[in-house]
């Protein structure tokens, strides 16, 4: 479906057979209109629902569950600025493992290290989670100051830092993939027949027709 709503674009090939007085033109499908969706728009809840890809779902499974027909997984992938499903759908648990073993020699091996968020005694942030660190960090203390006792405390470095193993990097990054934007069903219509729309040709001095304009190479 998403395929019959992309125009079309007439190219003008030149002259490739005798007597070359007579252009010869190909018909193909303009895939130069590329729709990427602001990502502020996930911030208006009442269009969407959060949603978490699991090991059993595809778009076109996701779809028919979501809008009654598995041909508009389309929907799905271009409000969630998926370009190709190979690479930007996440990877069943079983894939990824298959995988991370032929990337690395030993997946189980560390890659770097994470630190832990902490605070002081008053809840303050004294050191953001998810921050990536290396060893030397890990195995040496860290200092801070504790607007609570007016102190500055120290920890070890392994207290506030966790290894991360490739397999686990990996899983991470795919688990980044599971979360993904539904649009509502009350939407959903509307949705389309805007996407519907905004593929149509206006007049211009390539227009043919609405789903038609020429262009030469």
């Amino acid at each position: 479906m998403y395929f019959s709503l992309i125009p079309d674009l007439q190219y003008d090939l030149k002259p490739t057979k005798y007597p070359f007085n007579t252009s010869d033109y190909q018909r193909v499908k303009n895939f130069f209109r590329r729709f990427k969706v602001n990502e502020d728009l996930f911030d208006y809840a009442v269009f969407f629902t959060q949603y978490n890809i699991t090991d059993e779902d595809r778009p076109d499974l996701l779809a028919e569950r979501a809008y009654g027909s598995p041909f508009y997984d389309w929907v799905i992938l271009l409000l969630n600025n998926i370009i190709n499903p190979y690479e930007d759908w996440p990877q069943t648990e079983y894939n990824l493992k298959k995988q991370v073993s032929l990337m690395y020699d030993d997946p189980d091996a560390i890659k770097h290290y994470e630190t832990l968020e902490k605070k002081d005694s008053k809840g303050a942030i004294v050191l953001k989670g998810g921050l990536i660190v290396d060893q030397k960090f890990n195995t040496s203390p860290f200092k801070y100051y504790d607007s609570g006792t007016k102190t500055v405390i120290q920890v070890s470095g392994s207290s506030i830092s966790i290894p991360i193993s490739y397999f686990q990097d990996e899983q991470k990054k795919n688990d980044e993939k599971r979360k993904i934007y539904l649009l509502k069903g009350a939407y959903f219509s509307a949705f389309v027949n805007e996407f519907r729309e905004k593929n149509l040709y206006t007049d211009s001095s390539d227009y043919i027709n609405k789903q038609l304009k020429k262009t030469g190479i």
